[in-house]
């Protein structure tokens, strides 16, 4: 599918109902191509910022609404990701760190 930027912003602003069918058309077509096991959290996904925007009064609302959506989630991965690295202990170049110790040398007993 193509997007042109400038039919799109023209059926929001002049013809309403035809844009809101042909968002839906395109999500729909969107999540139609993803694998069988993605569609399900893609359509809650969905179906979550279909809530926040009738949520808002305004679009400016809703854009802040699912702006705020998404920085939470962005945390939530980064959080994730830091856990991930904090468990692989990593050098900037990628190599694991290796760990240092003290050797203890045990002597044989007879």
């Amino acid at each position: 599918m193509r997007f042109d930027f400038d039919e799109w912003s023209r059926l929001a602003r002049d013809e309403p109902e035809e844009f809101e069918r042909r968002r839906a058309a395109a999500i729909e077509e969107l999540i139609a191509r993803a694998t069988p096991q993605r569609q399900p959290p893609l359509r809650e996904l969905q179906a979550r910022i279909d809530r926040e925007r009738r949520a808002a009064d305004t679009p400016l609302a809703a854009a802040l609404r699912l702006q705020r959506m998404l920085a939470g989630q962005l945390a939530q991965l980064r959080l994730a990701l830091d856990r991930m690295a904090a468990r692989t202990s990593t050098t900037p170049e990628g190599e694991r760190s290796a760990q240092t110790g003290r050797v203890l040398r045990f002597t044989r007993r007879d």
